[in-house]
């Protein structure tokens, strides 16, 4: 009898031991599945995120959605779907995905910036400017000069003016790489030229197509000024030259008819 107990618990040993090891092998499985899910993942949103910056947002948006099948937890993901459908001009599922990311990784500060240029499209600029403030309080934020532009045109679009002057210093200053410099000295240029600082204004302009020399409404804007002082001489170089570079650009055309006034 002790001999049959003795048994029947080694065998219970044995069949607890095979349960343990079975569910160890599944565990083990679906881990193994689980990196085969987001290896696919990255390799789909990878192609997503190249067919974004060639502008295809279609193909973007199909591989963006199969990776976020594949990987669901994945912030980066939803990010790149808002600037897919951004892409594409549906702005509100912009708006839905970006909401997305930020719930998933509540630092993620490019989200944020994203989400404000997209309340900006609609006009909604406090909604814009709670975002890019939003961006701005992550201290590990690689790009803050992104933001710090952005809530700059918020102020000039609200005619705050010294407020918009204080965060596009602010952004060139941290502008690095020189990556949105240009953009920064014509923002700055637009907000002395509706001050009135008409010789500002023209610093600003002039530095712009000097750091992006196909940047047309920098050309547009410094003829503009140059017409303001009275210089028509140099208005009509400057419209010249742009008309040279660009003849086909909205600014080109905007500059002919200015000349033919």
């Amino acid at each position: 009898m002790a001999r049959v107990r003795k048994t029947g618990k080694i065998m219970k040993r044995n069949r607890c031991a095979l349960i343990a090891a079975i569910i160890a092998l599944l565990l083990l499985s679906c881990a193994h599945d689980r990196e085969k899910f987001k290896e696919k993942a990255e390799a789909s949103m990878n192609v997503g995120i190249a067919s974004i910056q060639v502008g295809d947002f279609g193909t973007a948006l199909k591989e963006l959605l199969r990776a976020q099948e594949l990987n669901p937890d994945d912030p980066r993901i939803y990010y790149y779907l808002s600037l897919a459908y951004q892409g594409k001009g549906y702005l509100e599922k912009a708006i839905e995905e970006g909401k997305k990311a930020v719930e998933k990784k509540k630092d993620y500060s490019e989200a944020y910036n994203l989400l404000g240029t997209l309340y900006m499209a609609k006009g909604e600029l406090e909604h814009a400017m709670g975002y890019f403030y939003k961006a701005l309080e992550n201290v590990t934020y690689e790009t803050p000069s992104l933001a710090l532009y952005n809530l700059g045109r918020v102020y000039f679009l609200q005619k705050q003016y010294e407020k918009a002057l204080k965060c596009l210093e602010e952004a060139a200053a941290k502008d690095f790489r020189g990556e949105i410099l240009p953009l920064i000295e014509y923002t700055i240029g637009e907000v002395r030229y509706v001050q009135g600082d008409l010789e500002k204004a023209s610093i600003h302009f002039k530095r712009a197509t000097e750091l992006a020399p196909l940047y047309g409404d920098a050309y547009f804007m410094l003829g503009m000024v140059y017409r303001k002082q009275g210089r028509e001489a140099a208005a009509a170089e400057t419209w010249k030259k742009l008309i040279t570079l660009m003849p086909d650009s909205e600014a080109a055309r905007r500059a002919k008819e200015e000349m033919s006034r």
